[in-house]
């Protein structure tokens, strides 16, 4: 018999929604899959209490998004009993991450449902189902990598941009293809930029500064910085070229060069061949005199290898009164981050990695592995 003084409780649940930027159209927009979230938690007699969303954001490159993260930080107070998704790869495009994500909702007994794929995670069946959705999720998603790296690599050979176009350019369709076009109230301003930079009496702050006070703004908006310039000054597009980075690998999988791959590309150059050089090598002279007469040097094991986790950018190794920091910079370079500005101490990381080299166990064939690999590249 119920008590009828202690009435059931209540189902609470929650719902996450996301589309990435390829899937806009009304079937995977975040109303529709909302709609059809809160029809399913209706029939079954569940509650909508809480709405996390990642709108236009990857689930393939970032695995704990902002709506993630905190989707996860409130199932851990009890704030929900149920989770809902329009559909696994909503919630992650890798199985690895899928699997994570579940198990920390399965820890604070929270259960997991997709509105148009029907499984059990209680059941054999049902867990069986989950890992084959999983990696067709992750299936479509390499797969399209692979398909978008080959485009764009054409396009690069092509002499065709991908993305954004730099500061002082602007993308309008040529025939059949998006072409560079420079600002014309502009090319005197990058003109000067680089002739000023060329006689060696100004620094990338000095230039961002320059800027600043003849009223001009970074793409999205903010104002330039030295990091900004350093990008800027560097940039071999403004002198008529194409920097490809990622490289179509044997393999069949994608991979980022330091140096990448230039092709002339089919925009206007605004700066000369010889006047980009020799901004490039007043950069060089000044960097190895900084080194010769800088006499101790902090040590960072992690310098340009640590990214941020959400928009994939290599965060700065930086000193303070306190210590060493690894830190994220988007920001300064004119782009948003939601993790911009953040950082951590080196320490915790450089511990961290160096456990994971230490419990490293090499098989006993490792050298004999290691020189066939070599033989071979």
């Amino acid at each position: 018999m119920i008590n009828s003084n202690h009435p059931p409780q209540k189902m609470l649940g929650a719902a996450y929604i996301r589309y990435s930027s390829s899937m806009q159209d009304d079937s995977f927009s975040l109303e529709a899959q909302l709609r059809q979230i809160q029809a399913r938690a209706a029939s079954e007699g569940i509650e909508i209490v809480k709405i996390y969303s990642d709108p236009a954001t990857s689930a393939y490159k970032n695995k704990y998004r902002p709506g993630i993260a905190q989707m996860l930080e409130d199932s851990r107070k009890g704030q929900f009993n149920t989770l809902y998704v329009h559909k696994v790869d909503r919630l992650a495009r890798r199985l690895e991450w899928a699997i994570e994500i579940v198990k920390q909702l399965q820890r604070e007994e929270v259960t997991l449902k997709a509105v148009e794929q029907n499984f059990d995670l209680s059941t054999p069946e049902g867990k069986l189902m989950f890992h084959l959705l999983g990696s067709l999720g992750e299936f479509y998603s390499d797969n399209l990598s692979k398909e978008t790296h080959k485009g764009k690599y054409e396009r690069a050979q092509q002499g065709y941009h991908n993305g954004w176009v730099p500061w002082g350019y602007r993308s309008e369709k040529v025939g059949e293809h998006k072409l560079a076009i420079p600002e014309p109230d502009l090319v005197p301003v990058l003109q000067q930029i680089f002739e000023r930079y060329a006689t060696g009496l100004y620094y990338d702050q000095d230039m961002a500064n320059w800027l600043t006070e003849q009223g001009f703004a970074t793409l999205f908006k903010h104002a330039f910085t030295k990091d900004a310039l350093r990008d800027l000054l560097q940039n071999p597009f403004y002198k008529g070229y194409i920097l490809y980075r990622g490289t179509y690998a044997k393999n069949g999988r994608t991979r980022r060069k330091a140096d990448g791959e230039l092709v002339k590309g089919l925009h206007e150059s605004m700066i000369t061949d010889e006047l980009f050089e020799k901004c490039q090598k007043i950069r060089a002279d000044r960097r190895r005199q900084s080194n010769s007469n800088q006499m101790t040097r902090k040590v960072y094991l992690l310098a340009g290898l640590l990214t941020c986790k959400t928009c994939g950018r290599r965060m700065r190794a930086q000193s303070a009164a306190s210590g060493r920091y690894y830190r994220e910079v988007s920001r300064l370079v004119g782009v948003e981050c939601v993790y911009n500005g953040r950082s951590v101490r080196a320490e915790v990381v450089e511990t961290q990695i160096s456990a994971m080299i230490e419990s490293l166990i090499l098989p006993e064939n490792w050298q004999a592995t290691l020189q066939e690999i070599m033989r071979t590249q």
